[in-house]
């Protein structure tokens, strides 16, 4: 095992807490298990669900709601 390569783990965890926004690919930072993201660029909500307790994956957006 190299000096670097613990090093270059950690980092990669980082990205794994991020997701990016489907509509203007803005990375967004997650916190553990959280459900809902909103993105800072554009606004947008989208709803996350995590395959594994560090890798979040986004399940739909976020719908606005419309009066009737």
């Amino acid at each position: 095992m190299t000096e670097n390569e613990p090093q270059k783990y950690a980092r990669s965890k980082e990205i794994y807490q991020r997701i990016r926004c489907m509509r203007c690919t803005h990375r967004i930072d997650l916190e553990k298990d959280q459900k809902e993201a909103y993105c800072p660029a554009c606004g947008l909500g989208w709803v996350i669900t995590w395959v594994t307790p560090d890798i979040p994956m986004v399940l739909r957006r976020i719908m606005p709601n419309v009066p009737k």
